[in-house]
């Protein structure tokens, strides 16, 4: 089952990017399937599916849900969608800097069964649902749920919840939203 989502993972982000470029276009769902698809082709003595997994490693649950979402024309509101980008934000923030030697301590030992971790993720999960934030709690639910099953190679549930792809497309979304908003209230000009 690990080797399946770590295949899934690369042919999703294959599809949801030629998604992306097919915009509009009623051959759309053909196309990027198609183009995940190909991923199955044998190259020399590896699928490429296993080329691109070599250099992005296994995405998370959430991402994985994310672009499947995006792939089938599902995507969130934007305040859905940003709850979930800050939420990766946050994480990685939070997670990455002690990977890079820059604080002493070690969050990502938390994923380790934690039971602080486990009940502050539970409680982020039912405020999430009782704020009206769908999403994030469907997608903190269903990375719980596949840590549990052991669906990824990791047995940190880190790994379920954010990925360094994730954490780069979310920085990129918040700030793209950031700048969106001050030029949408400016004033016009005569």
């Amino acid at each position: 089952m690990e080797l399946l989502f770590g295949y899934l993972g690369c042919m999703l982000l294959v599809a949801a990017f030629v998604a992306w470029l097919a915009g509009r276009s009623p051959y759309r769902m053909i196309l990027s399937l198609g183009s995940a698809a190909l991923l199955l082709v044998p190259v020399g003595d590896l699928l490429l599916v296993e080329y691109v997994r070599g250099v992005i490693g296994d995405l998370s649950i959430v991402t994985q849900m994310l672009l499947a979402a995006f792939v089938a024309g599902r995507t969130a509101e934007r305040r859905q969608l940003g709850a979930i980008m800050a939420a990766a934000v946050a994480a990685a923030v939070f997670l990455y800097p002690a990977a890079l030697g820059v604080i002493q301590f070690d969050p990502y030992a938390l994923g380790y069964a934690s039971p602080y971790f486990l009940a502050a993720l539970a409680g982020l999960t039912v405020a999430a649902w009782y704020l009206g934030f769908e999403w994030l709690a469907a997608c903190l639910l269903a990375a719980v749920a596949a840590k549990v099953a052991g669906v990824l190679e990791s047995h940190n549930l880190w790994d379920y919840l954010v990925d360094p792809v994730l954490a780069l497309y979310a920085l990129y979304w918040l700030c793209r939203q950031a700048l969106r908003r001050p030029s949408a209230a400016a004033p016009s000009t005569p």
